[in-house]
Parts: C-alpha cells; structure tokens; sequence
C-alpha cells in the first residue's frame, strides 16, 4: 500500500475543509479509540490517525511538525 499518497491526499483534503474547533468530548473519544492528532505540516489541518499509522510515517521517514497531546 502506498501510505505518503494516500497521506498526501489527506493532507490535501484536510486543507481544504475548514474544520470546526474540535470538542473536548470529541478529543477524548478519538483518544479512547487509539486515535492521534497528527500535524503534517504547518498551515494544514491536523488529521487524525492510529499508533500504526504514525509509526508508518516514521518507518518511511515522513516528518510531521506535531503529534498533539493532551
């Protein structure tokens, strides 16, 4: 499967949406199903993503400005 294409898409879209500010309950149930808030670039919207997926990114070497915690 190729992750930075489909990564790059999703990027792309998330620029594209102008996402309302995210709920505190909404943050704690994407937390709970294993979820992180993952930055990809400064100027685009944060996605979200599982463990594996960000530890993908990693293993090719894709850089992601932040992974958000809270």
């Amino acid at each position: 499967m190729q992750f930075t294409g489909i990564f790059a898409a999703l990027a792309l879209a998330a620029s594209l949406i102008q996402a309302a500010p995210l709920s505190r309950d909404v943050a704690a149930d994407k937390k709970a199903a294993g979820l992180r808030l993952i930055e990809l670039g400064e100027g685009v919207e944060p996605i979200w993503m599982s463990e594996d997926e960000k530890l993908e990114l990693i293993m090719k070497d894709t850089r992601f400005v932040r992974n958000f915690r809270g």
